[in-house]
């Protein structure tokens, strides 16, 4: 896989990660409607499971793709 693909991989895991909980969320009333905090969609199972678990490999990716770049672009490692 090309690195410059990670990002978006990360970014795209994170998203679905979001709207799926927050679905979840919304559908069995744990958040409102409009204008949730969607960070309240990490509290109550089921949907914290979507949320946290879907954040950790798109964090993993970005850290990943953070420690490329710096060993890639450092004139002192290289």
């Amino acid at each position: 896989m090309r690195f410059s693909l990670v990002p978006l991989l990360a970014n795209g895991v994170g998203l679905v990660s979001v709207f799926s909980s927050y679905i979840i969320a919304a559908t069995m009333g744990h958040v409102p409607l409009l204008l949730p905090d969607i960070t309240h969609c990490g509290l109550y199972a089921p949907e914290r499971f979507v949320f946290r678990g879907g954040f950790l490999p798109a964090c993993l990716l970005l850290i990943l793709q953070w420690h490329v770049v710096k060993i890639c672009t450092d004139p002192l490692v290289s």
